[in-house]
């Protein structure tokens, strides 16, 4: 091949690779405040005169303008609008004046004036990234935002941690009884459960309202629905866990009317192997799914009202995993 041509050839590679290299750049930027309806977190408070737990949740997304808003409740004061730039800068729209008020510049290279409403707060800047442990679990490369001296003695903001994908993980502010930290306990994030090691047992169904379909011509298959239910036993911890049961059956769900009259038991009538069971999980999770149309043996459907499922584990001696959970049932003509 010509040399010529086959330096064009590279150059131009080069050049292709450039160009598609930039957009992948960019859209790998850490989201270190991510906003979406239904996200929540929860911290505890550690330190001097520490309180209860706190919660913040995005709660609902408001389009002003040319920009979307979301309404995130328990951060900073009372409510409050706000909003990523294209920067991945955190600004909160000013509801007097239609103005934006700048949080965090997670980017900037040079100090800023953070206009949290949070008392004696002061200039702030991106410092580094560490690892930090907190009660949600431990997250290897966290943004410390450090915030200079501020107008109080003895009170203000020290530093905040932000984990990508994840938001706030650990405040620590000055007061005047000594030092008090907020701390990542659990959080929900885009749908996603952030947790640390525990001990769980749960009950899931499907949806909370369950229609029967009586519209003519009555078809069987569709006036009884069906209820999918899910128990979950879940260790995470780094202690084992070990459960015993009497016979082969592990677990059981009933359902009650309003009244409390049990219309349903899942292991009515089922047999089981006799003979002593054992359920480890050092760590582990299991999972018992259990579906039922909502009608009885004769297969006429539960009246309307509401009703609660219980599930639980049928472990020797005394029941000690259980969870319940509400639901209705209505007719449709």
């Amino acid at each position: 091949m010509d040399p010529q041509l086959l330096r064009g050839l590279i150059g131009l590679l080069l050049v292709c690779a450039v160009v598609h290299a930039q957009p992948r750049a960019r859209g790998s930027r850490a989201d270190y405040f991510p906003l979406a309806v239904g996200s929540h977190w929860v911290y505890v408070q550690r330190g001097a005169a520490a309180g209860e737990p706190i919660e913040v949740e995005v709660t609902k997304a408001t389009r002003l303008g040319d920009n979307t808003y979301y309404e995130l409740s328990g951060y900073a004061g009372s409510r409050a609008l706000v909003r990523q730039t294209p920067a991945g800068d955190v600004v909160q729209y000013d509801d007097a004046g239609g103005a934006e008020r700048l949080w965090y510049a997670f980017r900037a290279a040079q100090p800023w004036r953070s206009q949290l409403a949070i008392p004696c707060i002061a200039q702030a800047i991106a410092a580094r990234n560490e690892p930090v442990r907190v009660p949600a679990g431990s997250f290897p490369s966290t943004l410390i935002i450090q915030y200079l001296p501020g107008p109080c003695l003895d009170a203000g903001l020290v530093e905040e941690a932000f984990a990508p994908g994840v938001g706030l993980v650990k405040r620590t502010e000055t007061t005047i009884a000594g030092p008090r930290s907020y701390e990542l306990a659990y959080a929900i994030v885009n749908g996603v459960a952030i947790t640390g090691p525990e001990l769980s047992f749960g009950l899931s169904i499907d949806r909370p309202l369950y229609y029967a379909d009586f519209m003519p011509p009555v078809d069987p298959a569709r006036s009884l629905p069906l209820l999918t239910a899910r128990l979950t036993i879940r260790n995470t911890s780094a202690l084992p866990l070990s459960l015993l049961f009497n016979s082969g059956q592990q677990y059981d769900l009933t359902i009650r009317n309003e009244s409390g009259q049990e219309v349903f038991l899942w292991s009515l009538g089922k047999l089981f192997t006799q003979g002593l069971t054992r359920l480890d999980l050092s760590p582990g999770e299991k999972t018992f799914l259990i579906e039922t149309l909502l009608g009885d043996r004769s297969g006429k459907t539960f009246p309307e009202g509401r009703y609660t499922v219980e599930g639980w584990l049928t472990t020797s001696g005394a029941k000690l995993y259980s969870a319940g959970v509400a639901f209705e049932i209505k007719y449709t003509f």
